[in-house]
C-alpha cells in the first residue's frame, strides 16, 4: 500500500511541475514578444516592428504611421514594469507601465503608459495584436 501511494504521490508531482514548467515556457515567450517589440521600436525598425504585429492587425496604414512616427521623432521607450496577467489558449495579456521619453529637440511630449499588451499566437509565435492605454504627460 505503501509503494502505491508513494507511486501515486510522485507522478502527481512530476505532472504539476510539467505542467508548471510549460506555462512558465509561454509566459516568458509573450514577456520576450514584448520586450523585442520595445527594442525595435527603440532601434526605429520599421519593417521588424510590423513583423511583430499580428496578421490581423497589420496594414500598409499602420507601416505608414510606424515610418512617419520614427521620421518625426526620436524616442526612447522604457518599460518600467511588465508582467503576464493571463493566457488563455492562442491570447496572452501582459500588463505593463513604460515611458516615452524624447531624445531629440523636438515637440514631442514624455509620456507614462499604464496598460496591457494583448497577444495573439500566429503559428508557433506570440504577436502583438494591440494595446490599450491611458497616458500621463511627464513635462506638466
Amino acid at each position: 500500500m505503501k509503494k502505491i501511494t508513494l507511486v501515486i504521490v510522485t507522478v502527481l508531482m512530476v505532472t504539476t511541475l510539467l505542467l508548471t514548467g510549460c506555462a512558465n515556457k509561454e509566459e516568458r515567450a509573450v514577456l520576450a514578444t514584448v520586450r523585442r517589440y520595445v527594442k525595435l521600436m527603440n532601434a526605429e525598425d520599421t519593417s521588424e516592428v510590423y513583423l511583430m504585429m499580428h496578421q490581423k492587425v497589420r496594414s500598409i496604414g499602420s507601416k505608414d504611421a510606424l515610418t512617419l512616427q520614427f521620421a518625426l521623432y526620436d524616442i526612447k521607450y522604457t518599460i518600467e514594469e511588465l508582467s503576464v496577467e493571463q493566457i488563455d489558449g492562442d491570447y496572452a495579456y501582459a500588463p505593463f507601465v513604460a515611458t516615452m521619453k524624447k531624445t531629440d529637440d523636438s515637440d514631442f511630449q514624455n509620456i507614462r503608459l499604464t496598460g496591457k499588451f494583448a497577444l495573439e499566437k500566429e503559428g508557433n509565435e506570440w504577436k502583438i495584436l494591440g494595446m490599450a492605454y491611458e497616458v500621463e504627460n511627464l513635462d506638466e
